[in-house]
C-alpha cells in the first residue's frame, strides 16, 4: 500500500481564478538501501481532465528521517479546472462563490521490497492569489491528525 495524505483547502478569496501554490515538508521512515520510492504532490484537476496532476515529485532515493521540501510552483493555466464545489470533485464553483475548494494529495509509491514505510507530513501550505505567493495561506503543522486530510499507512 502507498502511504498517502489527502487535503481539501478552501480559497477564502471567494473565486476560482486565483493561482494556486502548494508546499510541503515531508519525511519517510525508510531510508538508505530501502529508499527507492518517490513521493508525489498532486492536485485534482476537474473539467474534461478529471484526474490527479503531479505538481512535484522527489527522486527515487529519498533519505530516511530527513526533511524533504516539496514546492509545486504556481498553477498558472486552466485555473477553473482546479477549483471544485464543496459538495464534491468535478462540480464547478462560480467565479464569485465562497464555495471554491482545491483538492491535494501527497503520497509515496510502494516500496520495491518487503519493507513497510511511513510517510510523515510535517508541514502543508496552500497559497491562493494573483501571484500565487501572496494573499490567503492555509497552514497545517505537525502531528498525524490533520484537519481536512487523512493518513493511510
Amino acid at each position: 500500500a502507498s502511504p498517502m495524505y489527502m487535503f481539501k483547502v478552501n480559497n477564502s478569496n471567494n473565486n476560482n481564478a486565483d493561482r494556486i501554490r502548494a508546499t510541503a515538508i515531508i519525511r519517510t521512515s525508510q531510508g538508505g538501501a530501502h529508499a527507492r520510492s518517490p513521493a508525489h504532490l498532486q492536485i485534482y484537476r476537474g473539467g474534461s481532465y478529471n484526474d490527479w496532476i503531479t505538481l512535484f515529485s522527489t527522486s527515487t532515493n529519498i533519505p530516511g528521517d530527513s526533511d524533504i521540501a516539496l514546492d509545486s510552483g504556481p498553477v498558472l493555466t486552466s485555473l477553473t479546472d482546479y477549483y471544485q464545489a464543496e459538495s464534491g470533485p468535478n462540480l464547478a464553483c462560480s467565479s464569485s462563490s465562497a464555495n471554491c475548494w482545491a483538492y491535494f494529495r501527497l503520497y509515496q509509491e510502494p516500496p520495491t521490497d518487503n519493507f513497510n514505510e511511513i510517510l510523515y507530513v510535517d508541514y502543508f501550505n496552500v497559497t491562493f492569489g494573483i501571484f500565487a505567493d501572496t494573499n490567503i495561506q492555509v497552514q497545517i503543522r505537525g502531528g498525524t491528525k490533520i484537519q481536512g486530510g487523512s493518513k493511510i499507512q
